[in-house]
């Protein structure tokens, strides 16, 4: 009565297992007896996770983050679809589709601070509201969004200058040395040689050299922290020597400038950006002298729309897996954990609270006299006791009642029943009730002094 050689077969146009536009695949099973099964699904979901590191004052503080891309689920069977609601032995197979055209979803990524990931998942449901017994298989899955370089911002000539002062021991060069770099556009698909001349007008004494290299940018966003790491990614060439008090124009051929393996640009996603430059240096051989000119480009995989020469086939690099990363991850886990049982003391009160539910102290107040609201109350709502009373004998004034005019309660007396004195009236010069007077006390008004015994102006 089992199930059995239950897989979850994908689609692979390519010899990669990477899908551009959509997923799709079938669910196999068998069965070896009639099975009455509640429903056959499948799911689809997408999510990025990012976990780094701060350092202020010798304290380190851990950020997370976590944004949702894609959950979406679709029923390949259910058990109203068939008379008797009873699968018959044998060999079962469910087709599915996902359309990825039209969303706002990233590509694939993983480094160790953070990962974008997809993973599909097939389920058979085999009562309702017992997940526990359900069967599960499940495949991550690369999924690479479609960048298109057709923009007008990015398909328009760009050029970059840069003077360059050149100096040997004490003795500066008067003329400098001119760098020039332009390219026809910024934005390039994965597989076409990057074009670009770079023009050095070196007036200096010394020979001069050029490197161009393909930079890449991630910058990883968790609790109002950012985390940017820049490194080198491809090196496309170098010039050669160009000699002192001469003019010079470097155009590398396209197919040494070409990157066909990586990850297209990530601009979509809110806690994760994947972006690349083009870094061209220069470099004095005798003597200090550095120059560099930065342009930042855009790598896509859909083609230009004008004729470009031959296109290599894009290929897309395999996510590694870090195990640094999956660390960080159990402890977010944890430090959640310990949150939640105790928000306001124990090792994780300050420096253990990850960005996000901690709460600063209010404005002119510092780190170390702050003291948090109690559980239950929050941030805007809670006013601090008055200077010499402490957190847990002091007593929050009644809705409608600012902090100034407000007195607490006698001791032995709660705060519903306590009445407060007028404003004028201290607490303890209130009389007592047998001292009032009473309405029959009140003298009549025939002994008030009438209008007439009021002395006249002239004598007083």
């Amino acid at each position: 009565m089992a199930v059995k050689d239950f897989k979850l077969e994908l689609n692979v146009t390519s010899g990669q297992a990477v899908f551009v536009g959509e997923v799709s695949g079938t669910v196999v099973f068998s069965t070896d007896q009639p099975r009455s099964f509640n429903a056959i699904t499948i799911s689809l979901k997408g999510c990025a996770d990012v976990a780094f590191q701060t350092v202020y004052v010798s304290r380190v503080f851990p950020n997370f983050s976590h944004d949702d891309y894609i959950n979406e689920a679709v029923v390949l069977w259910n058990q109203e679809q068939i008379p008797n609601r009873v699968l018959d032995p044998g060999h079962h197979t469910f087709p599915f589709r996902f359309s990825l055209t039209g969303r706002t979803l990233p590509s694939s990524y993983e480094t160790i601070w953070g990962r974008i990931k997809y993973v599909i998942e097939a389920r058979i449901v085999t009562a309702p509201n017992t997940p526990q017994y359900d069967k599960i298989i499940s495949k991550t899955i690369q999924v690479v969004d479609t960048v298109d370089i057709n923009i007008p911002d990015i398909m328009v000539p760009v050029q970059r200058e840069e003077q360059i002062r050149t100096s040997f021991l004490c003795f500066t060069s008067a003329s400098p040395v001119s760098l020039t770099v332009t390219l026809p556009r910024t934005g390039f698909c994965l597989g076409e040689g990057i074009s670009f001349t770079a023009s050095v007008n070196n007036g200096s004494p010394y020979s001069v050299t050029l490197e161009a290299v393909v930079t890449r940018t991630d910058t990883y966003r968790a609790g109002g922290q950012t985390d940017v790491n820049r490194n080198p990614f491809q090196r496309l060439g170098q010039s050669p020597p160009i000699p002192a008090r001469s003019t010079f124009q470097w155009i590398p051929p396209a197919d040494q400038c070409t990157v066909t393996t990586a990850t297209p640009t990530i601009a979509n996603s809110g806690s994760i950006s994947l972006e690349y430059n083009l870094a061209i240096s220069l470099h004095v051989s005798v003597g200090s002298g550095y120059g560099l000119i930065t342009i930042p480009i855009v790598l896509g995989n859909v083609p230009p729309r004008s004729p470009v020469g031959p296109l290599k086939p894009p290929q897309y690099p395999p996510l590694p897996t870090h195990p640094r990363y999956n660390e960080m991850l159990a402890q977010r886990n944890q430090m959640i954990a310990a949150l939640q049982q105790n928000r306001n003391s124990g090792p994780y009160a300050v420096q253990g609270q990850f960005s996000g539910q901690y709460q600063a102290p209010p404005p002119g107040q510092q780190q170390g006299q702050y003291q948090a609201p109690p559980s239950g109350q929050q941030q805007g709502q809670y006013q601090a006791p008055p200077p010499g009373q402490q957190q847990g004998q002091y007593q929050a004034p009644p809705p409608g009642q600012q902090l100034g005019q407000y007195q607490a309660p006698p001791p032995g007396q709660q705060q519903g029943q306590y009445q407060a004195p007028p404003p004028w009236t201290t607490a303890g010069s209130i009389p007592s009730p047998s001292s009032w007077t009473t309405a029959g006390s009140i003298p009549s008004p025939s002994s008030w002094t009438t209008a007439g015994s009021i002395p006249s102006p002239s004598s007083v």
